[in-house]
């Protein structure tokens, strides 16, 4: 019964984990990848659907 709770009230402490996670890795990669405006255009569109996608897979 107690691990369906924490699952369940997760939406807290998941939030920020996710938060951190998604803003570590795609600013580190896609300035590696990129070339220059072209590659800062790039990561906006690419950070803002990977952050919906993973908002609706958690």
């Amino acid at each position: 019964m107690p691990a369906k709770t924490v699952f369940k009230e997760p939406s807290f402490p998941r939030e920020m984990p996710a938060k951190q996670v998604l803003w570590k890795p795609p600013l580190p990669r896609d300035k590696s990848p990129i070339h220059g405006s072209q590659g800062r255009r790039k990561p906006a569109g690419e950070n803002e659907i990977t952050f919906s996608l993973l908002c609706e897979r958690y």
